[in-house]
């Protein structure tokens, strides 16, 4: 911030000292503090404000029985941003009602003329930034010095038009679409009254007459403090239920501040239903099933070998040519989509319906909920999780799905939706999520309650309303926007009169979450039956902004250095993983093209080259003898005639108990994967054919986890992205799908991750038997250890050695899901040509004591050895 504040308490009330650019000093209370009851009254005063970018939003007032007629501003540069104003524009300019020509400036235009347009008015409201000052080349790096002059009522001569506005509060706000321009500028006046006059019932009368419901005890603050806390939210609003709703929701809490008190706009009054909550908070838990989905078998798919069934929620708020892509890209006759769009946006509704329409999708599973059961879903509400329990609710009238993945506009399709069904084929009845944070930790009973921000939502707004506290037996957890869930608990989810009493208590307190789309989902997750069902994957990503990764040394781009080719390469190094990519600001188009190709088919054209056909005949084959063998039949029993179709998918779960850690998974693009292969088998015992779906895991692993020591995983990969058997700009990189690499390579890389915990519970380390009892550890974390690792052959003869030595406060950094001190190294191994055949790693401390060696294996193979021999997959 370009403002040096000071918090300090003045007579009461919160003062800050501001200094500005300048030097000049100021103590000031917040805009919204500023009283509204004076004991005094003086015929007239001012009230300061200083504007900035930093702090945009604005609310300027004038004490009861009081309006601004005069207004002066002043523009402070801040010579550190390069910031100036323009030669024809003053510095310092006023403007007054009781004086029309009064001006310091005549000459030169005002910095800031739209301010003006709060002259006469008892209060104004508005977000700073250009639009006000358009004779101002930018506002960045300016602080404006805002000096009002409020008069007593009936001082002075006035014109009618601004005798009327004293007792009115003027809110000014960009209209939708946003349009950068003045005439955009909406102005709402609303009476003083409508503003300043609310409060509180006692909690009796709230109760007994005004419908409010639950644990409502407390005494309410006075009719002054409460106009002080609501005016500012109030004067925001466009509609009467939305003036009602902040007020309910305050007085909700100065009755219980643990949001056990239930307003009356979240209650359902009807008695005839035992449901407590009203359609602001839950829609009705009646589901009959709708229908069935029916869908022609495709040629190419094999109805008897179908996977997972899947459900889509669609948040959609922009660009409905977008949506389309992203419905094209994962749309399946056999699947469910439900696609909801803001209540504000009827044109974008329209717009979207007619795609559809034209695009000849079928109505029966491509469902745009109707106006009547669409909310206002500013991002950061409850309104949108609101919109999304609409979705689940109609997703739960048809029976055939197993999990509904949530996605918005801008998340991007990168692999072929069928192996995302395959991938969650053995995760039946479990849900996923791609972060999990308790944004709460364990107190004791003696432990002070935490008090936070409580927000509410109406009129396309976020509030402010109050605070509130939060007893932490309660656990709140966080998660990314998105998730995949089973149908099982998104029944739980809607349904109140299942749900646990602890969960239907903390309803409102959820409700005013500060972001309850990161927030609701998880946290009712988390505390209901279905806790133990949750697991961490990276389903769905964001394409990071920057290479803060503790491999970003390794991401190099080796036909082009531009960013282009860099960000096809993740592209390819996420799509290993996860399913769907959001940018995090405009998508540029030709990685938004190269994603859609992926997921079309070209993950498997750039898979071929590094896996190819021959060697998934070799896979199969081995496979049926190792079946035939375990069920006692004659090892020649089953031919393969030829390979239907191959899916290479994420284990969605570590195989390895150990890895499944919190400090593990958080490091979610490293996975572990499946091979799911449909073959066309012959008996010749019996003559018949036969389909069949194999679902193989290789042997040798990229990654080893540890139950003991602070050495906790280590990744072994061949593939560091200077090797390419083919013509191809792109690589595999890093993170391989595939558990061998190119013969004669150069390099190997080896990440570690270490941990001050000392064990991992409910796992053994799968290497047991070569840890013999010295596990690798700190002897002290304020001391170094030497870490020894060397490479031996296939013929068992010591190739390449290195030593590293680990310093535990040069090398830490803080995991984000559980805040404990982590080390996470990558190192590159540089042995000269590599060849074919299984090598072995081994890994131990050398200093200041030694430990076990740890062995991981790891295979090279020759490609031109398998690349010339001919074999399709159909």
């Amino acid at each position: 911030m370009n403002l040096l504040i000071l918090v300090l308490i003045l007579h009461g009330v919160f003062a800050e000292d501001i200094r500005l650019p300048d030097g000049r000093l100021f103590k000031l209370p917040k805009p919204e503090e500023y009283p509204y009851i004076l004991n005094d009254f003086p015929s007239s005063l001012e009230r300061v404000y200083i504007l900035s970018t930093d702090q945009p939003n604005v609310a300027l007032s004038c004490p009861k029985g009081f309006s601004m007629l005069e207004i002066s501003q002043e523009v402070i540069a801040n010579h550190s941003h390069n910031s100036s104003i323009p030669k024809h524009t003053a510095n310092r300019h006023s403007a007054s009602l009781l004086d029309y020509y009064v001006n310091q400036d005549h000459t030169a235009n005002p910095p800031c003329i739209v301010l003006y347009d709060c002259l006469g008015f008892q209060a104004c409201i508005f977000e700073f930034d250009h639009l006000f000052c358009p004779n101002l080349k930018s506002i960045s790096g300016l602080s404006l010095l805002l000096t009002i002059t409020c008069f007593r009522d009936g001082f002075g001569y006035l014109r009618p038009k601004f005798q009327k506005q004293k007792s009115f509060v003027l809110y000014m706000y960009q209209k939708l679409p946003s349009v950068l321009e003045i005439s955009n500028l909406e102005h709402v006046e609303l009476p003083e009254e409508t503003v300043f006059g609310r409060h509180c019932s006692s909690s009796d009368a709230a109760k007994q007459t005004e419908g409010y419901f639950g644990t409502c005890s407390g005494n309410p603050p006075s009719d002054e403090i409460t106009v002080q806390h609501l005016w500012s939210s109030l004067g925001k609003t466009l509609t009467k239920d939305c003036r009602n709703q902040i007020v309910q929701v305050y007085c909700a809490l100065q009755y219980n501040n643990q949001g056990f008190c239930l307003p009356s706009i979240y209650h359902n009054k009807d008695r005839k239903s035992n449901q407590i909550f009203s359609l602001h908070s839950l829609p009705r838990s009646k589901y009959q099933s709708k229908q069935t989905i029916q869908s022609k078998p495709s040629p190419n798919r094999h109805v008897h070998l179908s996977s997972t069934r899947l459900a889509f929620m669609i948040m959609v708020y922009n660009k409905p040519q977008a949506v389309m892509e992203l419905i094209n890209s994962i749309y399946r006759e056999e699947y469910i989509y439900v696609i909801h769009v803001g209540e504000q946006k009827p044109f974008l509704r329209k717009e979207l319906s007619q795609l559809i329409f034209h695009s000849d999708l079928p109505s029966h599973n491509v469902i745009v909920l109707p106006e009547e059961r669409s909310f206002v879903t500013p991002l950061a509400s409850y309104e949108t999780v609101r919109a999304q329990l609409e979705g689940f609710q109609e997703l739960l009238y048809f029976d055939d799905w197993d999990f509904v993945i949530t996605l918005f506009d801008d998340d991007i399709c990168l692999r072929n939706i069928e192996d995302l069904a395959m991938a969650l084929t053995p995760y039946k009845g479990l849900s996923f999520l791609s972060s999990l944070q308790e944004s709460t930790k364990d107190n004791n009973d003696e432990s002070p309650m935490m008090e936070e921000p409580a927000f509410t939502s109406c009129d396309n707004n976020v509030f402010k309303i109050s605070f509130k506290q939060h007893d932490s037996k309660f656990k709140l957890y966080r998660a990314s926007r998105s998730g995949v869930f089973s149908r099982k608990f998104i029944a739980y989810l809607l349904n109140e009169s299942i749900r646990s009493k602890e969960i239907n208590d903390h309803q409102f307190y959820l409700q005013t979450d500060s972001s309850p789309v990161e927030s609701y989902i998880p946290t009712v997750l988390m505390n209901s039956p279905f806790r133990n069902s949750v697991h961490l994957a990276s389903i769905q990503s964001i394409y990071p902004t920057t290479k803060n990764s503790f491999l970003s040394d390794f991401y190099t781009c080796k036909q082009n250095i531009g960013m282009e080719c860099s960000g096809f390469e993740e592209l390819i190094s996420m799509s290993h993983s996860t399913f769907f990519v959001k940018f995090p600001s405009q998508t540029p188009p030709e990685l938004q093209s190269f994603a859609t190709e992926l997921a079309k088919n070209d993950y498997y054209q750039l898979l071929e080259k590094y896996l190819p056909p021959i060697i998934l005949k070799m896979l199969v084959e081995n496979a049926i003898k190792r079946f035939c063998a375990k069920s006692k039949l004659p090892v020649d029993c089953l031919n393969v005639e030829s390979i239907l179709k191959f899916h290479l998918t994420p284990a969605l779960i570590p195989l390895d108990a150990c890895c499944r850690s919190k400090l593990v998974t958080s490091y979610s693009k490293i996975s572990d994967f499946t091979y799911w292969i449909d073959v066309k088998l012959f008996n010749r015992t019996n003559g018949e054919y036969s389909e069949a779906r194999l679902m193989l895991q290789p042997s040798l692993k990229n990654r080893f986890c540890f139950a003991k020591g602070n050495l906790h995983m280590l990744y072994l990969s061949p593939w560091i992205g200077h090797r390419n058997p083919s013509d191809s700009r792109y690589d595999l990189e890093i993170f391989s799908p595939l558990p061998y690499g190119v013969a004669f390579s150069d390099d190997v890389l080896v990440s570690i991750m270490f941990s001050k915990e000392m064990k991992i519970h409910n796992c053994s380390s799968d290497l047991k038997d070569n840890l013999s009892n010295v596990p690798l550890i700190f002897n002290s974390f304020n001391k170094s250890i030497t870490i020894n690792l060397h490479l031996i052959s296939p013929t068992y003869e010591d190739k390449c050695t290195t030593n590293v030595t680990l310093l535990w406060d040069d090398e830490k950094r803080i995991s984000a899901w559980n805040k404990e001190e982590v080390i996470m190294k990558s190192i590159l191994i540089h042995c000269k040509k590599m060849e074919p055949g299984q090598w072995t790693l081994k890994l131990s401390k050398v200093e200041p004591t030694q430990s076990s060696t740890y062995e991981f294996p790891f295979l090279f193979i020759r490609f031109s050895e398998y690349t010339s021999v001919k074999y399709a997959v159909k």
